[in-house]
């Protein structure tokens, strides 16, 4: 640990179930962002939705269930965000916050898609799909700066103390 720094980075900068609403939060953004790419990308929310419920519901509900499991989902990696995110420096927490979302959207639409049917993966691989996620790591990283402006800096224990 660097003594002089400002930061007692081995804090987190988000608590556990802060993470989680934040990761919703996250979600309701990408489903706003994926309707406003609409006209562009003929990527509908509706199908999109019913996409990913049909993952665990094949019969009628699909969208509804589609929409459980991606709040699900994106408040369990909203968790995982925050247990892993140190406090450190604003640009810090932007960088990491699209880092995040990228590697999210590589491992949905690289290795989950694999196990999907062709629409599915199709709508998994599109650029709107990406845009989405970057939109979820900002989401991420924006609330994890609005709540560390909302915390003092703490003195970091020296490697001496």
């Amino acid at each position: 640990m660097i003594s002089d720094s400002p930061y007692a980075s081995g804090d987190l900068v988000l608590k556990p179930g802060f993470g989680a609403a934040a990761g919703i939060v996250g979600a309701l953004l990408m489903l706003a962002l994926l309707q406003i790419f609409y006209p562009v990308s003929q990527l509908s929310l509706g199908s999109a939705l019913a996409g990913i419920g049909s993952v665990v519901t094949p019969a009628g509900g699909a969208t509804i269930a589609g929409l459980i499991l991606h709040l699900v989902v994106a408040g369990l990696l909203g968790l995982l965000y925050a247990l892993s995110q140190r406090r450190i420096p604003y640009r810090g927490l932007i960088g990491v916050g699209l880092l995040f979302g990228f590697v999210v959207w590589v491992i949905s639409s690289l290795i989950i898609g694999r196990f999907l049917d062709e629409s599915l993966r199709a709508v998994l691989r599109s650029w709107p799909w990406l845009l989405a996620h970057l939109g979820y790591g900002l989401t991420l990283a924006a609330v994890a700066i609005w709540r560390e402006s909302h915390r003092g800096p703490e003195a970091a224990q020296s490697v001496r103390d």
